[in-house]
């Protein structure tokens, strides 16, 4: 699942066995309680809402402590068997985390990420657990040779919703590792120009809707894109 602003949550990691557990009791009485999931190696995940700037980090907190937020992925372990030590609800991420105390630095918490020059939001990256398959690959890019023939060929007044219900299937395979967001996007945004909404909507829009469809398919990996 990805974090960050694609999914407004973050979420901080405890890996006991590098110690996250001594950071985690020194510090537990500061954290706001929230929805806490136990990992399949016994450590935790804590998951907070997500606020704006704060990025993926490795150690930084403390060893053993792990975060993820723009750009990241982790694992949802209750689909995978492992216990929900805290239902929640979902709480705001830690306000003196977020003004760098405990060794946070800017390459773990920064300012929001700048737009770009377009204003439009940089691109999200993600850090699936495994490489993709060559079967995973050849179905990722035969989706998006599908889904520019779908685009190419549609009819006026429906491209807009199309570009975005194809962009959502694209995202779920995006999100899994299977194919490049840099590809995806570039590729709708050519077969906008073919079919004529680039030029009636403009590169700005055609984007955002872009964006908004990939966005909301990474937030469902565990359903497969299918095209007839």
């Amino acid at each position: 699942m990805p974090t960050g602003v694609i999914s407004d949550i973050d979420v901080i990691g405890i890996d006991p066995r590098n110690g996250g557990d001594q950071w985690f009791f020194e510090n537990r009485d500061k954290l706001p309680k929230t929805r806490t999931h136990e990992t399949q190696r016994f450590g935790q995940h804590l998951v907070y809402r997500h606020m704006a700037g704060v990025r993926c980090s490795t150690n930084k907190i403390a060893p053993g402590v792990d975060l993820k937020g723009d750009g990241g992925f982790v694992i949802w372990w209750p689909q995978h068997g492992c216990r929900v030590l805290c239902e929640g609800p979902v709480a705001d991420f830690p306000s003196w985390l977020a003004r760098g105390e405990m060794g946070v630095t800017t390459a773990g918490l920064g300012a929001a990420a700048a737009t770009g020059t377009a204003g439009i939001t940089p691109i999200p990256s993600f850090s699936p657990e495994k490489a993709a398959t060559l079967f995973e690959s050849n179905y990722a890019r035969r989706a998006l040779a599908n889904a520019c023939f779908e685009l190419r060929n549609c009819p006026q007044g429906s491209r807009n919703s199309k570009l975005n219900a194809l962009a959502y299937k694209m995202g779920r395979l995006i999100v899994r590792g299977w194919i490049e967001w840099e590809r995806v996007e570039s590729y709708l945004l050519r077969c906008c120009e073919a079919d004529g909404l680039l030029a009636d909507d403009g590169e700005r829009q055609c984007l955002a809707t872009s964006k908004s469809g990939l966005g909301a398919g990474a937030m469902r990996p565990d359903i497969r894109a299918e095209w007839d």
